[in-house]
């Protein structure tokens, strides 16, 4: 060992003192450099961490929302073409219902009318008997008159007279 100390010309007390320095130096930077260092860098290192943590679970939130507005929109658009299908039944039955109506109104209005004629028709026909009636009697009258030398002639006319006037009536 001493030649080894003589070759390369080392000094013991030197070398101690330079153990104690690098010692010293050690203790004094990972106390106070390398220590608070680690812990910056943990502290770092968490945040980020957790940054990246609540980064995906806001990602997966993200989704589940896109997906649940997806969900809530074909509900809307269900719900849409169920309301207008139910609005599309409730306008034809309401137009059938009207369509009816109508129809039963249109009936009636033309049994009224039938109804209107009819008695039109019998109040004209007892009318016009009764005008036929007193032309026959007038007819018959005037050709009495004339005809007043012929005895039979007028029996034969007032019968008759009389059967037209039945059978009018």
């Amino acid at each position: 060992m001493e030649e080894i100390v003589r070759v390369f010309h080392l000094d013991l007390q030197a070398m101690i003192g330079q153990l104690v320095n690098f010692g010293i130096v050690f203790f004094a930077l990972y106390k106070f450099a390398y220590r608070p260092i680690l812990k910056k860098m943990n502290e770092r290192t968490e945040t980020i961490e957790k940054g990246i943590k609540d980064a995906q679970t806001a990602t997966k939130k993200l989704l589940e929302a896109e997906k649940e507005k997806e969900e809530q929109l074909i509900q809307a658009k269900k719900e849409a073409k169920e309301i207008l299908q139910q609005a599309m039944e409730l306008s034809e039955k309401n137009r059938q219902e009207m369509i009816k109506k109508a129809k039963i109104q249109a009936g009636k209005i033309v049994d009224e009318a039938k109804k209107e004629i009819e008695a039109l028709k019998i109040k004209t026909t007892k009318e016009v008997k009764a005008e036929i009636g007193q032309l026959v009697a007038l007819a018959t009258e005037q050709i009495l008159k004339e005809k007043a030398s012929i005895a039979g002639f007028d029996q034969k006319i007032i019968d008759r007279a009389l059967r037209d006037v039945e059978r009018v009536g």
